[in-house]
């Protein structure tokens, strides 16, 4: 149908595509591709993992529209995140207050009576009190758990939550050391983003980084950005400061978001009847707050059909672009003669894997780049712990001795945490460098590995970069508690609370040594745990893809056992099946616009 507006003669007239249309046509298009792979003999061809997808990607589309709207709300830890949710739904439903060791991946959805149940990572499963979600109670039962935490799963009796399912996610440092391939499970499946950010650090470098790494490249249809706690400030002037800081931020990463703020508290304060958290400004937080939530119920009532659309499309594409790569691998490896197909299967299979001069070179200069590194980060901090030294600990006798007391460990560690987390910042570029230098002696050293092939396709470079998510969760455990500790008692410990400032100050300058060596020993950890990091990571993709070539090559050998007349046939159906991945490549192309005229629409009557 066409839009509202009456175009002129000289302009094209615009469509819009209803959900069930796009739907049908989606499920369709699934249909024609798994019945016309399935036709090949996918097992023969791909393995019976990849021929499973195939077989049900029709399934699993349809299963992907069908789903309930799925809320994923992300962002670092202590952003108020679990009170937006219950903020939200009316209930305390999630979790709050709750200590990071214990956090938990909640998932908020509707049941005809309110249930509760953790879910463990091996498909175990134990019931829970709605008692049972409060702070003092629910730490000890994740502290008590045999096998580790897939969520918790939380089912309430609220007609909102019919279409809607919230997933309420620990901090993002969390997220991927305890949570990481759930996380990354829920992501694909998530239809929209909540992204909470802090109204008194905004958009630090963890989360800009999971935006770069686990968000943006995705493309999902709608990002709700939200600033929380917007009841900190005492007037708009401040609140519109931070608001502008984050958006030129944002716009940097996602051009053209949109931006709220809000406070969770003070709507949570509200429906529950609650004390207000700020109440002079009370009337206007609630506005801000009731804006969001118009734009989100928007999303939810006028185009979740589309965004569930947008996601399925998604999937699609990836699947597609899996079996691509898998139909060329065995289309070079068919390529090949019995007796080279043999010989490049025993050197994978026996682990002859050759470290070609190219490879040496790279690991010779990722060691030598990063040894330079550290010695200039040490420099740095070395420098940096001068300048603290004669600017702020000469100050300490000037100052309250129950302040120096309360305040200099917090101070002395956040202070060298942000210094050596821009230490790690400015190196970054240099980084990338080392390991695409790094990168390159590894495809190097495939080609090596594969030359019993004699002339066998080599590896595509895996996209490995180093990610600044990585970087986050090492500036975080440079400065362990312990540490922090350890400063305190040696600054501290041993002064009498009555005892005067200029004893602090003279404690301090006797202990500057050992603080100096304590930093230099976190920046040799810090930069030795960043490339160990990364070569692990690197090191398991190429074996992957190795083992992606191991397969095809197997297969290989199976089918040219049986004579030529198979591997023609073989070669046939691998022709056929880039076709039919090109026709449906090519279909996507031309839906994704007709999803988001839809998007558009919706929109518009909504407004």
């Amino acid at each position: 149908m066409s839009t509202g507006t009456n175009p002129t003669p000289e302009e094209s007239l615009d469509l819009v595509y209803s959900a069930d249309v796009l739907d049908r046509e989606l499920l369709a298009h699934a249909e024609e591709f798994t019945v016309g792979l399935s036709s090949g003999n996918p097992v023969e061809l791909f393995g019976r993992d990849l021929a499973r997808q195939i077989s049900g990607a029709a399934n699993t589309i349809r299963e992907r529209v069908a789903n309930a709207f799925s809320i994923m709300i992300v962002g670092d830890f202590k952003r108020g995140k679990s009170t937006l949710i219950n903020a939200l739904v009316g209930q305390e439903v999630a979790p709050t207050d709750v200590a990071p060791e214990t956090m938990s991946i909640n998932r908020i959805e509707y049941a005809d009576e309110f249930t509760a149940r953790l879910q463990s990572k091996d498909g175990g499963e134990a019931t829970i009190r709605r008692d049972d979600l409060r702070r003092e109670r629910l730490e000890p039962l994740l502290r008590r758990l045999p096998s580790p935490l897939r969520h918790l799963r939380v089912g309430v009796p609220v007609p909102a939550l019919r279409n809607v399912t919230f997933i309420d996610t620990p901090g993002l440092g969390d997220l991927f050391a305890e949570f990481e391939q759930v996380v990354r499970d829920y992501i694909e499946q998530a239809d929209v983003i909540i992204y909470v950010l802090s109204s008194t650090s905004p958009l630090s470098m963890t989360e800009q980084e999971f935006l770069l790494d686990a968000i943006a490249p995705r493309h999902f249809p709608k990002v709700f950005f939200v600033i929380n706690s917007i009841d900190v400030f005492a007037n708009r002037e401040q609140e519109n400061k931070v608001t502008d800081l984050v958006r030129s931020k944002l716009d940097r990463i996602m051009p053209g978001c949109t931006l709220y703020a809000i406070s969770a508290l003070d709507e949570w304060s509200r429906v529950s009847g609650g004390a207000r958290p700020k109440p002079e400004r009370a009337v206007e937080i609630e506005q801000s707050f009731a804006a969001f939530r118009r734009d989100l119920d928007d999303a939810v009532h006028f185009r979740q059909r589309y965004y569930l659309l947008d996601r399925a499309g998604w999937s699609f594409a990836n699947l597609l672009q899996t079996i691509d790569q898998r139909a060329a691998g065995l289309q070079a490896a068919l390529r090949r003669d019995v007796e080279q197909l043999d010989a490049a299967v025993r050197s994978l299979e026996e682990g002859q894997y050759k470290k070609s001069a190219e490879f040496k070179a790279a690991s010779g200069a990722l060691e030598s780049g990063f040894e330079r590194l550290r010695q200039e980060a040490e420099q740095w901090i070395s420098e940096f712990l001068d300048r603290m030294e004669s600017e702020c600990f000469k100050k300490l006798p000037n100052m309250k001795s129950s302040q120096i007391r309360q305040h200099l460990p917090f101070f002395i560690k956040d202070r060298l945490r942000r210094a050596m987390e821009t230490c790690l910042l400015t190196h970054q570029p240099a980084i990338t460098g080392l390991f695409d230098t790094y990168a390159k002696g590894m495809e190097a050293n495939s080609a090596a590995t594969l030359q019993a092939a004699s002339g066998a396709p080599t590896l595509a470079t895996p996209e490995m970069r180093w990610s600044g998510v990585d970087t986050a969760e090492l500036v975080v455990s440079m400065l362990p508690v312990g540490m922090l500790i350890h400063v305190g008692v040696a600054i501290l410990g041993r002064q009498h609370k009555d005892a005067h400032s200029a004893h602090y100050a003279e404690e301090l300058a006797a202990k500057l040594p050992e603080l100096r060596q304590q930093v230099r020993t976190q920046i040799r950890e810090a930069y030795t745990g960043v490339k160990e990091r990364i070569v692990a990571a690197w090191t398991e993709r190429h074996e992957q893809d190795l083992q992606a070539h191991l397969s095809d090559m197997k297969r290989a050998v199976q089918l040219r056992e049986t004579g030529a007349e198979r591997v023609q046939e073989a070669q046939a159906k691998l022709a056929d099946v880039q076709e039919l991945i090109a026709s449906q490549r090519a279909f996507l192309e031309q839906f994704k616009p007709k999803v988001w005229s839809g998007i558009a629409a919706s929109a518009a009557s909504a407004a």
